[in-house]
């Protein structure tokens, strides 16, 4: 599922950044989290759902909490198996895609 948003380092992060937000009760709250602001993340968002052709999160309107559709739950889901699936360490947290890490 996340293939297609997997064609550069940027695009890791963005991915990462996806998944981190969603923790979050807005986009608001996500951005200081971590460190960025809500356009950059709205931006890198909209991004990543062109490059995977889905609706990854619902806008929330006031009152609302941030939450994935089901497409981005598949996404989130589908990072956490990659995080499982690789031996030595954790992908998402050294930003690389496992197709990239090079074993010792």
């Amino acid at each position: 599922m996340i293939r297609p948003a997997l064609t550069d380092r940027r695009c890791w992060g963005r991915l990462q950044r996806f998944r981190e937000a969603m923790k979050h009760r807005t986009l608001a709250e996500a951005s200081h989290q971590l460190g960025t602001t809500r356009s950059v993340l709205y931006t890198q968002f909209a991004a990543l759902e062109g490059d995977l052709g889905v609706q990854l999160y619902i806008r929330p309107r006031r009152g609302e909490s941030l939450r994935p559709t089901k497409a981005g739950q598949a996404v989130m889901d589908a990072l956490t198996d990659s995080e499982g699936a690789r031996p030595g360490g954790n992908t998402i947290e050294t930003g690389i895609p496992p197709a990239s890490r090079q074993n010792p």
